[in-house]
């Protein structure tokens, strides 16, 4: 059991694969970076930026990119337990 670490994940865009349901596997790739990933930050690059919208996360960095002639987007989500005003509140 890590308590952090990092992940990258260059995830199918449903251009050449024709993923038949490409916003379900986002949704369970961002449910599973929620439920046993807390703690880490986890790179997405993708070049399907609706299919990004999916994972249900905001990201705290995208960086513009190319994958070949492809318009591409690499994020960064952190996460985290509970909410981000909870992370970054002092007390």
């Amino acid at each position: 059991n890590l308590d952090n670490g990092i992940i990258i994940t260059n995830p199918p865009y449903d251009h050449r694969l024709k993923e038949s349901n490409i916003t379900t596997l986002y949704k369970a790739l961002g449910d599973t970076f929620k439920i046993n990933f807390k703690g880490f930050d986890c790179w997405v690059f993708s070049a399907n930026i609706d299919a990004l919208k999916n994972l249900g996360l905001k990201a705290r960095k995208k960086t513009k990119l190319m994958n070949g002639s492809l318009e591409a987007q690499l994020h960064l989500f952190e996460i985290y337990e509970g909410s981000k005003k909870d992370k970054y509140e002092t007390k």
